[in-house]
């Protein structure tokens, strides 16, 4: 019925696509992304009593991390400075219209002492959003893949610090040791 008319050639090239389409399907895979599985989730553990973290090199940079019921601070020798404020869980705080976030969810400082890592929940749902603080330049970064900023499930937000100043998580790691909130996926 088709042998030798032009659709028999319509035909064997439409054949030939789907061929090839599925030829590299299947040798060369498609990464498939689920958005679901961006966002993590995480566990928030309230306290009210102070929690201090100091720098393993308390010698040659006097820097640790304080955690209470009114936010996070870092102590830079006698100098302690707000990273971030937390509302009162009884009351629902806001500055100029802003809402103080909900808790710190966890937090670190980095082996040298020039920066603080630190995951905030907005809310009571398990999601944090990360940031580093840098010591240097008493600035916050959002970490961000390709410039967009990232959030995290509480499971998930326990990023630690390698001995090079690289932020390590599963499957993400700090492009450079100078820019830490810039990390990528591996």
């Amino acid at each position: 019925m088709f042998e030798g008319s032009r659709n028999e050639k319509v035909l064997i090239i439409i054949c030939s696509y789907v061929i090839g389409f599925t030829t590299a399907y299947i040798a060369f895979g498609i990464i498939s992304f689920d958005t679901d599985n961006l966002t993590q989730t995480a566990t928030v553990y309230p306290t009210h009593e102070v929690t201090t973290r100091t720098n393993a090199n308390n010698d040659t940079n006097n820097v640790s991390v304080v955690r209470d019921s009114n936010g996070l601070f870092v102590k830079v020798g006698g100098e302690v400075r707000e990273i971030v404020s937390v509302a009162d869980s009884e009351s629902t705080q806001s500055v100029d219209a802003v809402a103080l976030p909900y808790a710190v969810s966890y937090y670190q400082n980095s082996p040298n002492g020039s920066f603080v890592y630190y995951c905030i929940q907005e809310s009571s749902l398990p999601v944090c959003i990360p940031y580093i603080y840098e010591i240097a330049t008493e600035s916050s970064y959002a970490l961000t893949i390709d410039g967009e900023a990232v959030s995290f499930s509480t499971d998930v937000a326990r990023l630690n610090w390698d001995i090079g100043n690289i932020l390590l998580g599963d499957g993400i790691r700090s492009i450079s040791s100078e820019t830490p909130w810039q990390v990528y996926l591996n």
